[in-house]
């Protein structure tokens, strides 16, 4: 039995250890921003929290435009979460890193946040969520997908490793100077679940994303 509250949401029917995806709809976020919100205050309140949780306004403001949710739901409760960001949303630190890279920016992506409850972690609901958010993302165009990661983030650094991210830096970023493994992932030629391990990762586990993350928008 849980010991954690599970966030209640508008969908059921997915078992998290088999999970099957849902593109969250915009036109549809009253119904399930509510239990996203929920389901990121109870990893705000976790004393080995790496996640930077923003505001309400944050997560309601990514249009279709801008970027794309997935989530997993257990029955009525939402246990997780992924959310892309298309061109506009990803950070001026990635823009001497792009340019090295080369391409168009509109063939750039950045991977925001992946967050499971603690409860359904090590199910593989995170990378799954990664997988489909990555062939939604190649059929709109993208050939290049950036994340940074918390260099203690043990599990995380090795769900984007199978994913095909190579790691490309580490440094102090944004305006906090907080550390950050710097990845990339060339889509055009990685398979979607490479079994490759990134090295060097030392600390604890929790979730994919960027603690202190200032997207575009």
């Amino acid at each position: 039995m849980s010991t954690i509250p599970i966030p209640l949401g508008p969908h059921g029917g997915i078992v998290a250890a088999n999970v099957k995806p849902l593109k969250l709809e915009y036109e549809e976020r009253e119904g399930w921003l509510p239990a996203l919100c929920t389901l990121l205050e109870v990893q705000r309140s976790r004393a080995d929290n790496l996640l930077y949780v923003q505001s309400r306004e944050y997560y309601e403001a990514v249009t279709p435009e801008r970027g794309v949710y997935f989530a997993a739901w257990q029955g009525a409760g939402l246990v997780g979460f992924h959310l892309s960001g298309f061109a506009s949303a990803i950070h001026p630190l990635w823009r001497p890193y792009m340019d090295r890279i080369g391409g168009a920016d509109s063939e750039f992506c950045v991977n925001i946040q992946t967050l499971v409850h603690p409860d359904y972690r090590g199910r593989n609901t995170g990378s799954v969520l990664q997988q489909e958010a990555l062939r939604h993302l190649r059929e709109r165009g993208a050939r290049h997908s950036l994340v940074t990661i918390h260099p203690d983030n043990v599990a995380n650094l090795k769900i984007c490793a199978r994913l095909g991210y190579r790691e490309i830096d580490r440094t102090l970023v944004y305006d906090t100077r907080v550390p950050r493994v710097l990845l990339h992932l060339d889509m055009r030629a990685t398979p979607p679940c490479a079994r490759e391990e990134m090295p060097q990762a030392h600390g604890k586990s929790g979730e994919v994303g960027s603690r202190g993350h200032q997207p575009a928008w």
